[in-house]
């Protein structure tokens, strides 16, 4: 009688976001007279941990199948590991009839999906031996079936806070965030286009997007504002004369000129109102949202040009 070998632990590790590819499932021909004799298939498979990863975070269910040639040998769910390390590894000890040319594979799929549908991830391996008496380890590292990319970002430009649409392809995941550099903000999808506020902390670089957790590549840049340019500077006017103010210029998180930059809106404020409760606004006259002044009464306010949170201001004086 074959006695099996004690089954030992393998595992499965994803580095960054880009999967391992798996190990050659080149191995000796069967031992003569093995044929049919049982042998163990151990197989690891890496479960999505809730972060920026290759797996897509809705994966609910992952199948694990054995098959030689058409013939179906395993097929079952292997369930959600406990996350007790930075590694999440479901593991599975089948015991089988040795022999050669199987291919094993793994499927996941989200809540309400059936095992007969579309994968969102899956991977393969072909061409694996199983000896008799021995135990024959596969690591799977499932790759997404779909990746997310961005095309355009609108503005192009702008402070912390600013709200930017993405256009590109995306999944219908529900879970999106923006990626600057190492800042993030969570998204939304509205329509075909992913809409998320330039998070505090970001610096110019090129936009990306993990959708269900899997990373676009690299699409085109967005200019993280640092300074606004206001113009001009401490006018003096009088009533019925209207001032035009305009943010011509900035500068960004690297140090680069920005022209025309995105401004959000325009306030006027009474600095002696500042630490009083209430409206701190000026009354000496308006301001409109393309930063036309328009003063009403002689006095003295100041002016603000916000771009998300980032602001700027200059001073107006109605004589």
């Amino acid at each position: 009688m074959n006695r099996l070998l004690p089954f030992l632990a393998a595992s499965g590790l994803l580095i960054g976001c880009q999967a391992l590819t798996p190990p050659s499932a080149q191995a000796p021909e069967l031992q003569q007279g093995a044929t049919g004799a049982p042998g163990v298939l151990s197989v690891a498979v890496r479960w999505p941990l809730r972060r920026a990863q290759v797996i897509p975070l809705s994966t609910q269910t992952i199948w694990l199948q054995v098959k030689k040639a058409d013939q179906l040998l395993y097929f079952a769910p292997l369930a959600r590991p406990e996350a007790t390390d930075s590694l999440m590894v479901a593991e599975a000890s089948i015991q089988l009839d040795a022999a050669s040319g199987l291919t094993v594979q793994a499927d996941a799929f989200r809540t309400g999906q059936a095992s007969t549908d579309i994968p969102i991830a899956s991977r393969r391996v072909e061409n694996v031996s199983l000896l008799a008496n021995q135990r024959t380890a596969v690591v799977l590292d499932l790759v997404a079936a779909f990746t997310p990319q961005v095309t355009s970002v609108t503005p192009d430009n702008g402070g912390p806070g600013v709200v930017v649409s993405l256009g590109g392809a995306f999944s219908p995941s529900g879970s999106y965030e923006l990626l600057l550099r190492d800042a993030r903000a969570f998204g939304s999808l509205t329509g075909s286009q992913v809409r998320a506020t330039a998070p505090y902390g970001a610096r110019s670089g090129p936009v990306r997007v993990l959708d269900d957790g899997v990373p676009s590549a690299a699409g085109p840049t967005f200019r993280v504002l640092s300074r606004l340019d206001v113009t001009p500077q401490a006018p003096r006017t009088t009533i019925g004369t209207p001032v035009a103010f305009r943010v011509p210029s900035a500068e960004d998180t690297e140090g680069v000129a920005v022209l025309n930059p995105t401004v959000t809106r325009w306030s006027l404020i009474d600095p002696a109102k500042l630490n009083l409760p209430g409206s701190a606004a000026s009354t000496i006259g308006t301001l409109s949202q393309d930063g036309t002044f328009t003063a009403t009464s002689p006095g003295t306010a100041w002016v603000y040009a916000w771009s998300g949170y980032l602001s700027a201001t200059t001073s107006i004086t109605v004589d």
